[in-house]
């Protein structure tokens, strides 16, 4: 399918509930208009890697078949990880130290980390958090 290019993408007032939009297939969005709202369940969005001449865009594939025990994260999200965690910790010890600042009130820093999904959420808390391990005997 050719690309397709709209001119004039606004089609619904910014004061009223929308009434149209353009059609989407699977090769992508079309420059016919239908005149109902869209469904939510037919429209996800997801942009296309540009590429770079012999440049592959990197993945984090996290396997989560076996949830429990020692996580196992890819090296570069764990380095991540670690990068994130010695900043967070800069800033908490420097709040640590400020006896002024918590008399005041003032709440300590906070590390937030967003995953895609609750399987990866639970293995990136795990390995922040720490995990138990089983030992035998």
């Amino acid at each position: 399918m050719k690309q397709v290019v709209i001119e004039n993408p606004i089609i619904n007032s910014p004061f009223t509930e929308p009434a149209c939009h353009y059609r989407f297939t699977d090769e992508g969005i079309t420059n016919k208009v239908v005149e109902e709202r869209r469904s939510s369940a037919y429209f996800v969005p997801i942009a296309k890697p540009r590429s770079q001449k012999g440049a592959k865009q990197e993945s984090l594939n996290i396997w989560t078949e076996a949830i429990g025990g020692q996580p196992k994260l890819p090296k570069v999200l764990q380095g991540a990880l670690h990068s994130l965690y010695d900043n967070y910790k800069k800033y908490y010890l420097q709040w640590e130290n400020n006896s002024e600042a918590r008399a005041k009130g003032q709440t300590p820093p906070v590390m937030i980390v967003e995953c895609n999904n609750t399987n990866v959420s639970k293995l990136v808390f795990d390995f922040i958090a720490g995990w138990e391990k089983q030992v035998k005997g």
